[in-house]
């Protein structure tokens, strides 16, 4: 470095004093609060430079002190392995006397937190600083490796401070003080009932009952894999352990911003109840994001006092903005996209038969010569427009979804038409109005709050068009009518789903809005909003079977629609 670089980073004495006052007390906040460690131990990994916790990074370590065993689902890539080095670090430094398991699916795994906690014992200022009785042993014999470390503590404790085990792996000796479980799950250990059932037997009989009786803490942290689908089942260790008898409060992470907490009455600044439906309550969002710092996350302007009242801002908008999981939605498909960034898994099962299902609906389409889309159809059988309107035309709002679909005289159904976009109140009416022209349709509209202004609006603009409100509520969850009975249709393949597919070639892929209906029954949960698309097949389909018209039909004329749904 030249004499003018030194000159330049030679700090006066009072400028050191600052810094050694302001090193000192962040080092005596960090001794009793995690998130405070966090942020004056960690390192970003190249840059070497001090991370700053996120909201939900802060959340997470918040909900683990507050529960001594409790179940951590975040997406991946959301720092959960960084989350549990930190937190590893601070029990450590807590009681040098205490003994910890870190456990994944393998040692191979596990051993990367212990390797990294060793590095910072080693080298951290800022861990000599917060904890300086955290030391490497000075006893000859105990164990510093890669897989168990043993700190600078009182003769006569068994076993090392710190182990790496994997699932299955032997653990040490004595009893545990807390285990960290990271990655516990996978794809092969989650892929049988054996699978599932061995993990369970080893968390249960080996990993709890190793614990100290009293004051142990235990935290499991993974994305999930197969959900608890009933009593009888068997899921994964996340799910087995939330349900009875163990009730271990949860902490369940979506990216696009949801937080959902169960099993427990615990309360926090942290977060706050999310808005729109949220019947169990067990929905929330971040508190921090309700700042006019994260508002361009939500497509808005900064304003003073702005709040995210459309729940729009993700979990972790630096890194992982909307454009940025809406990449990754592309990318690894609605089933490894709902598991790994939404924390919303789908059992294999239930992917197959529904894959299954929609391709049937596919081969119907193809046979009844009905799998091409057309732009406009002759007056003939009853077709309805459904609507499920969106009216914010930012790029992070819902979209509108414009459906059309014809009912055939047998009670099966042809999807026509889905046009789905960011439209304004205007473009929904005209696109709306083309529909009815080009397949003379009667039109369909949700008729909850701000909804019903759009029958209002397509009047306005064109008064001799059949259109009604549809009001939807808790009829969605109607295992007979609601969003889930469609599934049971479309097993039935009472749906004639166009694709380019052939009688010779078989089921083929979707025309964009098509597909984005196929997308929307992929990825469907009765526990979380329903896709636009989806929804607007629904309200279609539920007036259609309130007005009669999806019985099969003997020698009766259907042509008439209009006129009923005019009246």
């Amino acid at each position: 470095m030249s004499a003018a670089a030194d000159e330049a980073f030679d700090p006066t004495e009072e400028e050191v004093e600052v810094a050694i006052r302001w090193a000192a007390r962040r080092a005596v906040e960090a001794q009793s609060d995690p998130a405070k460690f966090f942020e004056f131990v960690m390192r970003e990994e190249t840059t070497r430079s001090r991370l700053k916790i996120a909201p939900h990074q802060e959340l997470i370590l918040a909900f683990v002190m507050a529960h001594p065993k409790c179940i951590i689902r975040a997406p991946v890539g959301f720092s959960k392995t960084y989350i549990m080095t930190a937190l590893t670090l601070f029990l450590l430094g807590e009681d040098c006397t205490q003994r910890g398991v870190v456990a994944s699916s393998v040692q191979g795994q596990s051993k990367k937190v212990v390797g990294a906690v060793r590095t910072y014992i080693e080298g951290s200022d800022e861990v000599a600083l917060v904890f300086p009785e955290l030391l490497p042993t000075q006893r000859k014999g105990e164990a510093w490796t890669q897989v168990a470390i043993t700190i600078d503590r009182p003769m006569g404790i068994r076993d090392p401070s710190l182990v790496a085990v994997g699932i299955g792996g032997k653990l040490p000796g004595s009893r545990l003080s807390w285990a960290l479980a990271d990655d516990l799950l996978n794809a092969e250990n989650t892929a049988s009932e054996d699978g599932l059932a061995r993990t369970k037997t080893w968390v249960t009989s080996s990993l709890l009952d190793r614990l100290d009786a009293v004051d142990a803490r235990i935290v499991i942290c993974n994305v999930p894999w197969v959900p608890k689908t009933s009593p009888d089942s068997t899921g994964d260790i996340t799910y087995e352990l939330e349900a009875d008898p163990f009730l271990w409060p949860s902490l369940t992470l979506d990216g696009y911003g949801d937080v959902e907490i169960r099993n427990t009455n615990w309360d926090t600044d942290l977060i706050r109840p999310a808005h729109g439906d949220n019947p169990t309550g067990v929905r929330h969002r971040l508190t921090a994001h309700d700042h006019p710092d994260y508002a361009t996350y939500a497509g808005e302007d900064p304003v003073p006092g702005w709040v995210d009242r459309l729940d729009e801002v993700p979990l972790w908008p630096e890194k992982f903005p909307l454009s940025v999981l809406e990449e990754f939605r592309t990318r690894l498909g609605p089933v490894d996209f709902m598991r790994a960034v939404r924390c919303k898994p789908r059992s294999a099962l239930t992917i197959e038969e529904r894959t299954r299902a929609i391709d049937g609906c596919k081969r119907a389409a193809i046979a009844a010569n009905r799998h091409r889309v057309v732009d406009s159809l002759q007056p003939g059988p009853s077709r309805i427009t459904s609507i499920d309107p969106a009216f914010a035309k930012k790029k992070k709002s819902n979209r509108t979804s414009i459906l059309t679909f014809e009912v055939l005289s047998d009670g099966s159904r042809v999807v026509l038409e889905n046009l789905v976009g960011r439209f304004s109140g205007p473009e929904i009416a005209d696109k709306t109005i083309s529909a009815v022209n080009r397949f003379g349709s009667i039109v369909v509209v949700e008729g909850n709050a701000a909804q019903r202004w759009m029958r209002d609006i397509v009047l306005l603009k064109n008064k001799t068009v059949p259109i009604r409100t549809a009001v939807t509520g808790s009829n969605k969850l109607d295992p007979r009518y609601g969003v889930q009975s469609i599934f049971i249709e479309l097993e039935q393949a009472l749906w004639l789903i166009p694709n380019m597919g052939s009688v010779e070639a078989g089921p083929g892929k979707c025309p964009e809005g098509i597909q984005d209906l196929v997308s929307d029954l992929l990825e469907y949960s009765a526990e979380e909003h329903t896709g636009d698309s989806l929804m607007s097949l629904w309200i279609g389909r539920e007036y259609a079977r309130r007005l009669g018209l999806l019985r099969p039909q003997v020698g009766e004329d259907l042509s008439g629609l209009a006129a009923i749904g005019a009246r």
